[in-house]
């Protein structure tokens, strides 16, 4: 820089950005705080620096007019020196005296700008400033007496600061002196210095911290009264707003500023924001070449009052208050019904807001809605169905989520996310910044139903009925369509409440015990009207097809077991019933004629529920208005007048009917047996029923009718049969006939996997009519082969059984034959094949050789089903599910379940991976388990790492709580044998996931393998698990660092211009005050 060159110094106040000027090139000088180098400028800087006055010449000379004082300053001693304005070689810029007594050697002395003055160094800083306030503020009033009282003003100061050798005591004027108002000069010259240093006070909040809530404007009152003082401001805070009213400041922070602490917020002065900090507006002159002030005086000009900053902190508070409204999806159901439910607020990471995360002063609070938890903020959905909080941090982003649903309601598991910008509306009621959620429940319906006995109404059964078997079915009344167990909520599942299931896709349930079926969470969103219907019923009652309605109006109650709104309902059957009619006669010299007067009894046998029945006979009317005798009727009106239940008639069942009234000079006829028997199907629904009615003396069968049981569908009248005309004449005796009933050891047709054994326990019921005692009866035991086509490839007969009819065979007209075979050996058959047990019997004649006679009856239909035991095929199957938080349910297994099947804990795709908290351990849990009907061995599970760096380490597994081994083959041992896994048994396991890397994906897949042991069938199922540390956001300096070249000159050159700055505005912020002096040094050799 050539010694003609300045330095010149630019300030932009409003940005804070400060550039030097230096040889053509302009440099940033970064930093805070002082803000620039500051130089005495000359006219030529007029344009940079906005000075209220001209700068002085720097080498010039001090002047005055002889004999003309304005007035006499008074020292210590009394002597009194005349005191004339004195102005430089400009003959424009006033000058002040700094040494009362010290002299001019003329009226026109030479004048050096002088930094190195030692009087005037013998001032602090402030002493200086005011001084030169007070040479500011006479030059600005302007004419002489603003001088004189100016001058006077500075030599009081000096007097206070210790420092002047003469003390001004007094002032006069004199009939000389350009000014006659002694009093004038002295008052003026206590108010200019009043008025200087009230120039230095700083506002009351200077270097304060005022605490801000974005979006409210706030009002500082300057209780110093100096604001106007200080009309130049910067604001340094991006969203804050700011204005000045006198004393008052207005400040507004909107929603983009930062929260917390910022120091320095907001900077003001006094001097115009072109005029940089430390700015010197004052020049010193040494006269006559004397810079100690003692030999020449000293004086003073200035420009510009001296500098004055302010500045303050300020501490953003920003808030942010959530109201949620949650609605039915189904306006049945009233909004009052949410109240209960509770739900969680979350960071956008998963951690759980807490009540203590607010910020000083402003609690996290209540809006609607109350506190369910102490620490963390949940709350619970009021009466009017909301719920809020208010005094959020808003610059963070949330999600809020139902952690318990309301009675009656399904849980909402969708993450609700908010978050605050400029676009939410601002409460100014909780200088909140506000945002509405949202949050729709789907209401949920329980149903039952039990089964009542028409006529008894209640449980109780008539005749030989009983409720074993009967299915009801679930419908949408809206186009009678089955409900299927899939449509329910898939975090909610349709279950049962009542009954077990008896069809896998739709709801179709098997009375319980107590006669009831019922299912729980069904999706009442947009269906809410079903009904019941009846699909299979039981021995001994009518199927109804009628509809019970199940009509859901939002108005029922929530029923606590299955915290649904519940619906109960009833159905009732009626109970067969069977109707006799007959015409009693006697045998008069070959003619049968009607009698009148005979009693007979219906008594129910043993396993049939019900009081006797009596009627006698006696005479109606035909159609034709004949009068008949000896008619007999029992109907429902003799069942109820024996005090029974059915109106209809005897109640399906076992009868034995005996003339009880013989009337005189008769004899009675022989009693007979009313005997019921069923047909069912494979699942125990009744087929057809069978009656027999049959002479107890001579064996005849009187009647054997077969009813279809579609003719007793709504309709209960099982039979209406007249018997015709009874005497008590016998006829001949019939042969013998046989039906059996075949059955496995817990009474069912199914050999189940369970029962198999080398000794496996079967019998077969084998009703008779007409047996005689002494007649032999075989049975036999075929063990059948049939193939997928139907054809039998094998017929064995596996076990013979020989009985001869006793007493009690004549009696009970019955026999079980109990057997064993076995069984080991049925699951070892070729695919598709079916292994089933048959009983077939036959009757031979007392009287007839046992070896050779001919079967009187035969009962050998090897397709009966009646008389067929079917060895139940077995499904080895076996599942594994894997979770954290807790153990996890079973799912199907056999690599057929979809992903993410067992709910929340389950992250079976890379899509739905589980968000793993930063540094911390992840606890896994396992589940296998025999999910089919055959036990397991050789049960095996391992677990390999298929994504990221991290592998799940310390597992173990149990089995009823006990420590599992495993052997060199990888397989599970209990106590040092292979473990059996049974059916619907599980093992348990748990591991530890280390903390993930930041941003890897960690993915595991464990498999589970077992072999079936009747069917040494190889069985497995696989499951996935992924968890992910999500990245954190990036700081403005990583994206900043991010987007700068990576290769080549351009990187270089970038990095060096960077650096070169950085030690430019270094070396400026550091050598500030040197760079003054050098300058202003150079300035004056350059005059010289």
């Amino acid at each position: 820089m050539s010694k003609n060159e300045k330095p010149k110094l630019l300030l932009d106040w409003k940005t804070g950005k400060r550039f030097v000027l230096i040889g053509g090139i302009l440099v940033s000088v970064a930093g805070g705080g002082i803000f620039a180098v500051q130089s005495q400028a000359n006219a030529a800087d007029a344009a940079t620096l906005k000075s209220a006055f001209p700068t002085p010449p720097l080498d010039t000379t001090v002047n005055w007019e002889n004999n003309k004082p304005l007035y006499y300053e008074v020292d210590q001693t009394g002597k009194e020196y005349p005191k004339p304005q004195l102005l430089l070689g400009d003959g424009v810029t006033p000058s002040w005296c700094l040494g009362l007594g010290i002299p001019l050697p003329n009226n026109s002395t030479t004048a050096q700008a002088d930094e190195s003055n030692k009087l005037f160094a013998k001032l602090n800083g402030d002493q200086k400033a005011i001084i030169n306030n007070v040479a500011y503020l006479g030059r600005k009033e302007g004419g002489l007496e603003g001088y004189a009282e100016a001058q006077h003003a500075i030599y009081l100061l000096l007097d206070e600061a210790g420092i002047s050798v003469n003390q001004a005591k007094d002032v006069v004027v004199k009939s000389n002196t350009l000014l006659q108002d002694a009093n004038k000069i002295k008052d003026g010259a206590n108010k200019l210095i009043s008025q200087a240093k009230n120039m230095r006070k700083l506002p009351s909040f200077n270097n304060s911290t005022i605490e801000l809530i974005q979006g409210v404007e706030k009002t500082v009152t300057d209780s110093n009264s100096v604001l106007p003082n200080f009309p130049y401001t910067k604001n340094n805070v991006d969203g804050l707003t700011m204005s000045t009213n006198g004393n008052d400041l207005k400040l507004k922070a909107g929603i983009k500023t930062k929260h917390g602490t910022i120091n320095n917020a907001v900077q003001m002065k006094n001097l115009d924001n072109n005029i940089p900090d430390n700015y010197i507006p004052w020049f010193i002159f040494s006269t006559d070449g004397d810079s100690t002030g003692d030999k020449s005086q000293t004086v003073l000009a200035t420009q510009d009052p001296s500098q004055a900053k302010t500045q303050f902190n300020i501490n953003i508070i920003g808030l942010g208050e959530l109201k949620v409204t949650k609605k039915s999806e189904n306006t049945k159901f009233d909004a009052s019904l949410m109240a209960g439910a509770e739900y969680s607020i979350f960071y956008k990471n998963g951690t759980a807001v807490k009540w203590s995360d607010g910020q000083s002063g402003y609690p996290i609070s209540v809006t609607n809605g109350t506190k369910a938890n102490n620490t963390n903020a949940v709350l619970k959905v009021g009466t009017d169905a909301t719920f809020g909080v208010k005094n959020l941090p808003n610059d963070k982003e949330y999600y809020f989520v139902e952690t318990k649903a309301p009675a009656g309601f399904a849980l909402d598991e969708t993450k609700h996310t908010f978050a605050f910008d400029e676009n939410s509306s601002f409460n100014s009621a909780t200088s909140n910044y506000h945002v509405d959620g949202e949050s729709k429940e789907k209401p949920t319906g329980s149903t039952s139903l039990v089964k009542y006995d028409a006529d008894t109404n209640n449980t109780d059964t008539q005749g030989k009925g009983d409720w074993d078997g009967i299915v009801y079915g679930l419908f949408y009344t809206k186009d009678d369509t089955a409900v299927k167990w899939t449509d329910g909520i898939k975090s909610l599942p349709i279950a049962i409440t009542y009954g077990t299931k008896d069809n896998d896709t739709n709801v179709e349930l098997k009375l319980d015990k107590d006669n009831k079926v019922g299912v729980q969470n069904l999706d009442l969103s947009s269906n809410d009207q079903f009904y019941w219907k009846e699909l299979r019923t039981s021995k001994g009652y009518s199927l109804s097809t009628k509809h019970i309605p199940v009509d859901f109006t939002g108005k029922e109650a929530v029923d606590v077991s299955t915290n649904d709104f519940g619906n109960n309902k009833e159905a009732q059957n009626k109970a067969l019933a069977l109707q006799l009619q007959w015409w009693k006669a006697q045998d008069v010299n070959g003619s049968l004629t009607g009698l009148d007067g005979a009693g007979f009894t219906a008594k129910p046998l043993e396993g049939t529920k019900g009081k006797p029945v009596t009627v006698f006979s006696k005479s109606t009317t035909d159609a034709n208005g004949f009068t008949k005798n000896g008619y007999t009727l029992f109907d429902g009106k003799a069942n109820t007048d024996a005090g029974n239940a059915s109106p209809d008639g005897l109640a399906w069942g076992d009868y034995e009917i005996e003339e009880t009234t013989v009337p005189d000079g008769t004899q009675a006829i022989n009693p007979f047996t009313v005997k019921t028997s069923v047909d069912v199907d494979d699942k125990g629904t009744p087929k057809a029923y069978k009656i027999v009615i049959q002479d107890t003396v001579t064996g005849q069968v009187i009647s054997s009718s077969s009813i279809n049981a579609d003719k007793v569908t709504d309709n209960n009248i099982l039979l209406k049969l007249d018997l015709g005309t009874i005497t008590d004449k016998p006829t001949e005796k019939l042969k013998p006939t046989i039906q059996t009933q075949a059955h496995s050891k817990d009474g069912d047709k199914i050999i189940q996997v369970n029962e198999v054994s080398e000794k496996t326990a079967m019998y077969d019921i084998a009703d008779f009519t007409n047996i005689e005692k002494g007649d032999r009866i075989t049975s036999k035991l075929h063990r059948l082969v049939t193939d997928k086509d139907g054809k039998v490839t094998s017929d064995k007969v596996v076990q013979t059984l020989k009985f001869t009819a006793d007493d009690e065979t004549v009696k009970s007209q019955q026999h079980r034959f109990d057997t064993t075979a076995d069984t080991t050996k049925d699951f070892d058959i070729p695919d598709g094949s079916t292994v089933t047990y048959v009983f077939t019997e036959d009757i031979v004649d007392k009287d007839a050789d046992p070896d050779t006679g001919k079967p009187e009856a035969t009962h050998d239909d090897l397709k009966d089903k009646d008389q067929t035991l079917t060895v139940e095929k077995v499904t080895p199957s076996i599942d594994v599910e894997k979770a954290n938080a807790k153990v996890p349910d079973a799912g199907n297994g056999n690599h057929t379940d979809k992903d993410n099947n067992i709910g929340v804990n389950d992250h079976d795709t890379e899509d739905t991976y589980f968000e793993v908290k930063p540094k911390a351990e992840t606890k896994i849990f396992f589940r296998g388990t025999n999910n089919g009907n055959e036990p397991l061995n050789h049960i095996k599970i391992v677990d390999k790492t298929t994504n990221g760096s991290v592998n799940i380490k310390g597992m173990t597994f149990t089995y009823n709580d006990k420590k599992l081994t495993v052997n060199k083959d990888g397989e599970f041992e209990l106590d040092g044998k292979l473990l059996v896994l049974q059916p619907k048994e599980s093992v348990i396991g748990s591991g530890t996931l280390d903390a993930l890397p930041e941003g890897e994906l960690h993915g595991d897949k464990v498999t589970i393998d077992g072999i079936g042991v009747y069917s040494k069938k190889h069985v497995s199922d696989a499951d996935k698990w992924y968890g992910k540390v999500d990245e954190k956001t990036k700081s403005i300096v990583e994206k900043i660092t991010g987007s700068l070249p990576k290769t080549g000159e351009g990187k270089a050159a970038l990095g060096i211009s960077i650096f070169g700055v950085a030690l430019l505005g270094l070396a400026a912020y550091l050598k500030r005050n040197w760079i003054v002096s050098t300058y202003r040094k150079t300035v004056r050799k350059i005059r010289k």
